[in-house]
């Protein structure tokens, strides 16, 4: 038997919605050596069924009797693979035809670099648009971004087998959720990690996934990843639990009384972090990021706190001029002047 150079990782449980769709993404992928690792977490419904009737020989199916989560059944993925590269994949998910061809040609091209992933469009439980997600591209970025948030999105990884399997020993099985992110946090320790420009996958947004259904836990599990980060990049800064709880909440949305302390402790991150990475200075992508940030503070306080909203939009342009260009301003001249009744005519217009 040939050993593939890809190996697509999807776990499932209870997907027969979707997951016709998005093992057929895979399927229909310009590059066509891979296999396709697909682990059924004891599902009730159809699942297995539906993706052993697509017959493709380069599915591999390793069925569960009994549930045992989204992180130990990528790790049983990961025993199993044999491509030199995985690519990530969720069982409600999308990928454009020429996704694994990029993400190849990329680390080929960056011998260097382990990871790496792409920018997404995001669409509703229908299939409706709802918007792109859009995440720094470069290391420096990418290092800033991960002290406050997620910086690869995991449906859209590729990463090497050598150094993450490995090397670097796969998923902490503590983590039930936001594995992602705490995996890329070890790997950031090490390597240099990369998003492509693309917009290459489709992430569906709905009730029943997990950042809707385990928020809770989330928030725990994100405050331990920020945590090690801080500790491991910045330790001069000595955070207290306070500092580290600010951090977390950029994710879940500030308040306005929140907004300020924020910036503070976010300035002193930032003159420590340059101290430690002085390229990040003047580094496009981290300026870039930090405006990013300000814009994604601003346009969550549009209905809450229109001054306060304004101030965050001047500073992102302060920060990086060229982010006014990538602005949403008629949606954000909208919520400015409409408010919440916005969000109405926006959702109608969605849905055409």
């Amino acid at each position: 038997m040939s050993t593939p150079r890809i190996t697509v990782l999807m776990s499932m449980h209870n997907a027969a919605r979707y997951v016709r769709a998005a093992v057929a993404s895979v399927l229909a992928q310009s590059w066509r050596d891979f296999e396709c690792i697909v682990i059924d977490d004891a599902s009730t419904d159809d699942s297995a069924a539906i993706v052993e009737a697509l017959g493709d020989p380069r599915i591999r199916m390793l069925r569960q009797r009994e549930n045992i989560g989204l992180t130990r059944c990528l790790n049983l993925g990961l025993r199993e693979a044999r491509g030199e590269f995985i690519a990530r994949q969720d069982a409600d998910d999308l990928s454009s035809p020429e996704r694994f061809a990029r993400q190849v040609a990329f680390l080929e091209a960056h011998p260097e670099v382990p990871l790496v992933g792409t920018q997404a469009r995001l669409v509703d439980q229908h299939g409706h648009s709802r918007g792109t997600r859009d995440l720094p591209l470069d290391p420096g970025g990418i290092r800033w971004l991960s002290l406050f948030d997620n910086p690869v999105i995991h449906t859209a990884a590729m990463f090497r087998t050598a150094v993450v399997r490995d090397e670097i020993g796969g998923y902490d099985e503590s983590f039930p959720c936001c594995q992602d992110y705490a995996l890329w946090a070890r790997v950031l320790e090490k390597y240099p990690v990369h998003n492509l420009p693309e917009h290459l996958v489709t992430v569906r947004e709905h009730d029943a996934s997990v950042s809707a259904t385990r928020g809770t836990e989330a928030r725990t599990m994100v405050r331990r990843v920020v945590r090690r980060l801080a500790d491991a990049w910045l330790p001069a800064l000595a955070l207290g639990e306070e500092d580290v709880d600010l951090l977390c909440r950029f994710r879940s949305h500030l308040a306005p009384e929140e907004v300020a302390p924020f910036h503070a402790l976010e300035a002193r991150l930032w003159r420590e972090c340059i101290t430690h990475f002085p390229h990040m200075a003047a580094d496009p992508d981290a300026l870039w990021t930090r405006a990013a940030m300000s814009v994604r503070i601003g346009y969550n306080l549009l209905t809450r706190d229109r001054f306060l909203a304004a101030s965050e939009v001047l500073r992102a342009v302060r920060t990086w001029p060229a982010v006014a260009a990538d602005l949403p301003w008629a949606r954000m001249v909208a919520l400015f002047v409409l408010g919440d009744s916005a969000r109405g005519i926006f959702e109608r217009v969605r849905r055409g």
